[in-house]
């Protein structure tokens, strides 16, 4: 929720969200701006029977646009877009095909956040592999995902690292799991202050970056 409403300022007229999953920040998005168009875009579902489809039929009636892509190779004309968010993206495809597609249906000086890279530094995903659950295989240090995105034709205006204290807990079941649900702001709060000290911040689960297309 503070995600979307720190970038729902923003001026544009047309959206597209990459890997908007059931659609909900697609939709908070819409109803904070009713007036720009938002088209909410996730690869080919499981099945017929995957659970995406219920909330997108769901969150049409707040008019978002719902359609089956692949960022890698999306079927919009040039310049279609004056901000393109990401969540959890670039780390699951080949990031430059992805990139010169951004470049490609991005307009001159559109915006593009990339949110939930994970961090090759990241405390929660060394926990995550010695615990054998979910971790990410590729994974990008600050000056990695700057230059990688700079050398595709953006200009990085600001790079955050997020998530000091695992974002998932409750993932772990049993007690922590029952801690991390009943003190969560506390852990919010807990972890606004973390991610500012130096050193310690280098730690964070996620790096989130913005960026203007240079051309």
């Amino acid at each position: 929720n503070l995600m979307v409403n720190k970038y729902n300022s923003y001026v544009a007229n047309n959206i597209a969200v990459h890997n908007c999953g059931h659609g909900i920040c697609s939709t908070m998005l819409r109803q904070l701006r009713p007036d720009i168009s938002i088209i909410a875009i996730d690869l080919y579902p499981s099945g017929d029977m995957d659970p995406k489809y219920e909330y997108w039929s769901e969150f049409k009636k707040f008019g978002v646009k719902f359609k089956i892509d692949n960022a890698e190779s999306m079927k919009f004309k040039n310049n279609t877009f004056d901000v393109i968010f990401c969540f959890g993206v670039i780390e699951h495809l080949n990031a430059e095909k992805f990139l010169s597609e951004a470049d490609r249906v991005l307009k001159k000086d559109a915006q593009l956040f990339i949110f939930n890279i994970p961090n090759k530094y990241s405390i929660a995903e060394y926990i995550s592999k010695k615990i054998k659950i979910y971790f990410h295989p590729k994974k990008y240090t600050t000056n990695e995902i700057k230059n990688l995105i700079e050398d595709n034709g953006f200009k990085i205006i600001s790079v955050r690292r997020r998530f000091i204290i695992p974002s998932q807990l409750n993932m772990l079941g049993g007690r922590i799991a029952r801690f991390s649900n009943s003190s969560y702001k506390f852990l919010d709060k807990l972890d606004i202050l973390l991610i500012k000290i130096p050193f310690i911040n280098c730690f964070s689960q996620s790096i989130e970056i913005y960026a203007r297309k240079s051309k």
